[in-house]
């Protein structure tokens, strides 16, 4: 099995921090894609894959696994399998995920709670989604 980390360096680019497994010693990711840091310093990776078990993982600034967010929402069922290619946050600390599969973006709180789907496909997301 390939081994997957996730690498944080200092403005000098001296490596600080390598995020690989959690405090179990489980893999945390299987296909990290994109990483971000919310006004709290904690880490969002996007860890999309063909296996059906995408989800997005958020590790504290020390690199503890704070949550994961798999896509379900009470917005109702997906159509497909979660795949969220892209994270960032905004200025309050809310964590923005793009749901490639399912035309979708879905906003949780800092700390893991599903807000709302601000974006879908009726809005025109697809065309976005279409460069990723």
């Amino acid at each position: 099995m390939v081994s997957v980390r996730v690498v944080r360096y200092s403005s000098s680019g001296r490596k600080t921090h390598e995020f690989q497994t959690d405090q179990n010693g489980e893999g945390l990711f299987l296909d990290p894609r994109f990483v971000c840091e919310n006004i709290n310093e904690d880490i969002c990776i996007s860890d999309c894959n063909t296996c059906g078990n995408s989800k997005v993982v958020v590790l504290s600034k020390a690199g503890n696994l704070r949550f994961t967010y798999d896509g379900k929402c009470e917005a109702g069922a997906l159509k497909y399998f979660f795949q969220p290619l892209a994270v960032t946050t905004d200025s309050l600390g809310h964590i923005l995920i793009a749901d490639k599969a399912n035309d979708a973006v879905h906003l949780i709180s800092q700390d893991g709670i599903f807000l709302s789907v601000i974006l879908t496909e009726n809005d025109g997301i697809s065309v976005l989604f279409e460069s990723l």
